[in-house]
């Protein structure tokens, strides 16, 4: 199936009103738009992307969206995108009402039907299409490729799943709960067993919501995260460098950050032999001590087993009468060998024994007096890292300015959020299921354990057993599946990227060491913006090579930061896309790489340069009517499909301007 973006029209916005028609002569070809900064590309993508889901506008965010410039606020304005799939015509339409702040959807088709007040897409496309999938191909190099490298996103695995298809596994999964759920509903009888149905099915919806409630807070999480890493890091870096411009403070910094590091490690170490020390018997309350060596005394004095069970019972067989005093004969001997076997393994009697030993050995070592005596080394190391961090923090400050003293009171607080953050990712969010566990649980691992205990109590009730085993069953063969695909692809992935990187960077290639839920580098934790964006467009390039689908791939800054080298043989790799490829960009952008690509595709591409209609373009209205082009005085803004217009198109200090 190919899905093609033919024209969008914009009218009324912060952006100008343009009307841009990429369709040429019948054909969706490549195309590279022209638009200065300061010209609406960061809004046209986002609109581009938001006309393709049904977005829920917020007021404010409806507001941001209205014309900035002086005498051009207008009450209404809307977002237009024309679309081909399968040879068939569909609209998608954003209309923005300002004065009220709100937005509502329109669609159409070229069957005559007129406009639907919805949002809709041709069945065809809903099915596979959504909002993952067109961030993932409408994509500013500069901004949205960076979570496919950073740790607790998933970007890079989303990817894989959506292009390769697994995800229609997770559907099928989907698919067999449904039908369990439905079986059970079948099979409910009346009366307390409803009563108590009823009580589980509570219980499970309560799972179920709280799963997408956490769902929900581990992707804002993921985001922050992102989101604020260069504010984070690049505060850090102004701030260190600020502070260490005096030599002898540098070398005082770095003496106190060596002692802070030692005593961490002493306070750690200390918190390590505390937990030691509270295993051992010995630390214990003086009656639950006697009590412990009294019920290991009681195991020898019975002869239970240290080597293996067998011990007991053969003492027991040549014994005249039982332990309970029962006289043995032989039928009851025979009888004690029988059930011998199954009365307790020898992995039990190993346990036993290990018990055994050390309690016997713990309740030797260790007394109270050695949880005193840890307990105030913790105290001293603790004192010891407080004092150095508190001493750190005093010298650094002495070294900044009141600006940069706001600075860093803001990084601090950026710190400890973020720290919090990753904290509930990495920790809370994966924490074990225990039975003390509620549906109030924040961990997503937890939570799945308890769906699983109130399914099976579910099923049951219902006595619908047999179906939720074989269910059961045959989802852990399509989890287990998934999850060898997914390893499988990812691994072919990660050998057709590198090549493509090898063939794209002659000198000093940087290679992906592995794709899982972020792309990992090899050597390094993180490239440069070059590098980053060279890879991320061979990763989203090698991802729809693969599909059947053929989306288009929308790229904002596509060659930012990379050096001629790679901008030609980028323009190679795209060139071979079969899928619709659109990039827009800036006149810093095109040595090496649009006239690059016009000479491997032979002109079949398409150029445009779109601009704002200002007192300062009046140059480029007069170039654009030498290329018979005259644009429309009453128009803001105007649109010049002329390949020498778009190489001699120049903005004066564009590359600093804000989008």
């Amino acid at each position: 199936m190919k899905f093609n973006i033919l024209e969008w029209k914009s009218v009324g916005l912060r952006c100008p009103d343009f009307n841009i028609q990429i369709n040429k002569k019948g054909k969706s070809l490549p195309s590279f738009i022209q638009m200065p900064n300061g010209t609406g590309k960061t809004t046209t993508l986002e609109l581009l992307k938001k006309s393709l889901y049904n977005h829920e506008f917020k007021s404010n965010e409806v507001l941001s969206y209205s014309a900035k410039q002086k005498n051009e606020f207008k009450k209404e304005g809307y977002f237009q995108i024309k679309c081909e799939v399968e040879g068939k015509i569909f609209y998608s339409k954003i209309n923005f009402n300002f004065e009220n702040k709100t937005c509502s959807y329109e669609s159409s088709t070229d069957d005559g039907g007129g406009w639907n007040s919805e949002f809709s897409l041709p069945s065809q496309l809903s099915r596979i299409i959504n909002r993952e999938i067109i961030n993932l191909l409408f994509v500013d190099l500069e901004k949205d490729v960076k979570p496919m490298f950073r740790e607790n996103q998933t970007g890079a695995q989303e990817a894989i799943k959506t292009f390769c298809k697994i995800d229609l596994i997770d559907r099928f999964i989907t698919d067999l709960d449904s039908y369990k759920t439905k079986k059970r509903k079948e099979n409910i009888q009346s009366g307390a067993t409803q009563n108590q149905i009823n009580t589980e099915e509570a219980r499970e919806t309560k799972i179920i919501n709280q799963i997408e409630k956490i769902s929900i807070k581990i992707d804002e999480f993921k985001k922050y995260l992102n989101k604020t890493e260069d504010e984070y890091n690049n505060g850090k870096e102004e701030l260190r460098l600020k502070i260490e411009k005096n030599t002898d403070i540098k070398k005082k910094l770095d003496s106190l950050q060596k002692n802070k590091d030692e005593a961490l490690a002493n306070y750690e170490g200390s918190l390590s032999a505390n937990f030691d020390a509270i295993k051992k018997i010995g630390t214990y309350e003086s009656n639950l001590k006697e009590e412990i060596i009294d019920f290991v005394a009681g195991l020898d004095d019975m002869q239970l087993p240290e080597a293996e069970a067998r011990v007991f019972f053969e003492a027991l067989i040549k014994r005249e009468s039982c332990v309970c005093g029962v006289h043995l004969d032989d039928d009851k001997r025979n009888n004690v060998r029988k059930e011998m076997e199954s009365f307790i393994s020898s992995d039990n009697a190993d346990i036993i024994s290990r018990i055994k030993n050390s309690i016997n050995q713990n309740s030797k070592e260790s007394s109270m007096n050695d949880l005193n005596n840890i307990s105030r080394q913790i105290q001293e190391h603790k004192h010891n890292l407080d004092s150095y961090s508190e001493e750190i923090e005093y010298l650094k400050k002495s070294q900044l300015t009141k600006e940069d003293l706001v600075l860093n009171d803001k990084i601090n607080n950026l710190e400890k959020i973020r720290k919090e953050k990753e904290l509930f990712l990495k920790v809370t969010s994966k924490k074990p299921y225990t039975s003390k566990d509620d549906e109030n649980s924040e961990s997503i691992v937890s939570l799945e354990e308890q769906k699983k205990i109130v399914v099976k109590k579910l099923a049951k009730l219902s006595s619908t057993q047999a179906i939720e085993e074989k269910a059961q069953y045959l989802t852990k063969i399509l989890e287990e599946a998934k999850k060898e695909s997914e390893v499988e692809i990812s691994n072919e992935i990660t050998i057709e990227c590198n090549k493509k990187l090898k063939e794209m960077s002659l000198n000093n290639p940087l290679f992906i060491n592995s794709i899982k839920e972020n792309i990992k580098l090899e050597g390094q934790s993180e490239g440069s913006t070059g590098q980053e964006a060279r890879i991320g467009i061979i990763f989203l390039l090698t991802m729809l090579e693969r599909s059947s689908i053929k989306f288009p791939l929308i790229l904002d800054v596509p060659v930012k930061g990379m050096d001629f080298a790679a901008r030609r043989r980028t323009a190679q790799f795209i060139s071979k896309l079969e899928s619709q490829f659109i990039g827009f960009v800036i006149d810093s952008d095109k040595e090496d790489f649009t006239d690059k690509f016009k000479e491997i595709t032979q002109n079949a591409n398409n150029f445009l340069t779109c601009y704002r209609r200002e007192k300062e373009s009046e140059e480029f209205d007069n170039l654009a009517e030498e290329f018979n082009s005259s644009p429309d005085k009453n128009s803001n803004a105007h649109v010049v499909y002329d390949y020498e217009f778009f190489r001699k198109f120049k903005k004066e200090g564009e590359e600093n301007g804000a989008n």
